[in-house]
């Protein structure tokens, strides 16, 4: 995962900036020994960047 997705500055999905704002997209759990690593990660909003992709291709509206 990217520094960028990791912050929450880009979708974790196709990886563009979501300066305009993003919606949540769940939750990266990850570990390294004793120390927890989990994330919120974020996408893009509906209707723009890869969002958009992923309902033509799904058939979602």
């Amino acid at each position: 995962m990217s520094r960028a997705v990791y912050s929450g500055w880009a979708c974790v999905w196709c990886g563009a900036s979501l300066q305009r704002g993003g919606e949540p997209a769940g939750r990266a759990r990850g570990s390294v020994g004793a120390h927890v690593l989990d994330v919120d990660v974020y996408q893009c909003l509906p209707g723009a960047g890869c969002s958009s992709l992923r309902s033509k291709q799904t058939g979602d509206d």
